[in-house]
């Protein structure tokens, strides 16, 4: 916990201090305006600084999904924005550095941010369909083929919204999927726009021949684990925790609870009871390196995670990467096919930057 309270304390302070020189270089550049316009560029300027932790607070009110909506959007995506002009600032001064001067160098870097931030917009708001084929040799008398559509991380309320919702509910129908896989994350922080937009309502419209499987993730259990629980009973979503569910083609579905549940059953214990003959998918929200270990050792056919989102933007997905032997997309271990997904939704800011919202189609093919 002592750790934890200093890394917090660091990141605020970072954040303070860049804000600090970013503020002071935009000031000086703006030498010619006078002191009430300045100041009041400067006030502007801390309250887009501030206006992510006043949101936080504002948005536990339970507000409007519309105005808490534009208000998580504009907050956040400050963040990205004084990220990134404070990376293209840093090359400016570098650049000044080594002689090469670049008049209103902050106003350019503001900009380039800006466009940054537009395609990172369209990164996330055009989902890719992912397309993998995957063979699985269980001896079966009868070759067959299941579409399996999985998504994870859609993050529902303030930031993913209803309109949103739909979109993506009717994208997938288009995909007329066997299957649909949930691995974890379906609701963001706050239940409360979820619930008062109805979004269970375009959550029933999915379709599928054998049915919506899910698992919980960190913030499902962040958003109230007991009201999480009472929305996806309004749904046509069937919920693993630590549990199997046996299609009628004989494919068994292991859905692990997330490990915020820190008394969660092990891959050992939840395989004790398969049918090594019949084909096997794990679902597990967090790809903990240990819990792939694990899923590989047990011979699972396919194992499913989310949670990474990629890194959602540059450079947090060099962290990721860091943490997760398989932060992103597919790899093959002995038997076991993975795959984590970057996510169809996302947390925070609406960008994807060096990350791409995706749907992910699994060809499965049982022979």
């Amino acid at each position: 916990m002592f750790v934890l309270v200093l890394i917090l304390i660091f990141i605020f302070a970072l954040y303070l201090g860049v804000h600090i020189c970013l503020n002071i270089a935009l000031v000086h550049t703006l030498n010619s305006w006078s002191l009430c316009g300045k100041i009041s560029v400067s006030v502007v300027f801390w309250i887009l600084a501030l206006s992510f932790f006043i949101m936080q607070w504002i948005l536990r009110k339970n507000i409007s999904p519309q105005i808490g909506h534009y208000m998580y959007w504009i907050s956040t995506s400050w963040i990205v924005f004084i990220l990134y002009t404070a990376i293209i600032y840093g090359l400016v001064l570098l650049l000044n550095a080594c002689g090469i001067h670049i008049p209103h160098g902050i106003f350019i870097s503001m900009g380039l941010a800006i466009l940054v931030m537009c395609w990172g917009f369209v990164q996330f708001s055009q989902p890719k369909i992912q397309h993998k084929n995957i063979v699985i040799s269980k001896n079966f008398t009868e070759k067959q083929q299941i579409k399996t559509v999985f998504i994870s991380d859609v993050h529902l309320g303030y930031g993913i919204t209803r309109n949103r919702l739909h979109k993506f509910v009717e994208t997938i129908n288009h995909l007329q999927p066997d299957i649909v896989l949930i691995g974890g994350d379906l609701i963001d922080m706050n239940i409360y726009p979820v619930e008062a937009d109805k979004m269970y309502e375009e959550l029933n419209g999915l379709t599928t021949k054998y049915g919506i499987f899910m698992v919980l993730g960190n913030h499902d259990y962040l958003s109230g684990k007991e009201k999480t629980l009472d929305f996806i009973n309004k749904t046509n979503i069937t919920l693993l925790q630590d549990s199997i569910a046996t299609l009628p083609n004989g494919m068994q579905i292991i859905g692990r609870d997330d490990k915020t549940n820190i008394s969660r059953q092990s891959v050992e214990y939840l395989t004790q009871t398969l049918n090594p003959q019949q084909a096997s998918i794990c679902i597990d929200h967090q790809p903990d390196n240990e819990t792939i270990d694990s899923i590989v050792s047990q011979n699972i056919d396919l194992a499913l995670f989310g949670h990474t989102h990629n890194g959602q933007f540059f450079p947090i997905n060099l962290i990721t990467a860091l943490r997760y032997k398989h932060s992103y997309g597919y790899d093959k271990i002995n038997n076991t096919h993975i795959y984590t997904s970057s996510g169809l939704g996302l947390w925070g800011p609406p960008f994807r930057i060096g990350s791409q919202s995706e749907i992910v189609v699994l060809d499965i093919a049982l022979q």
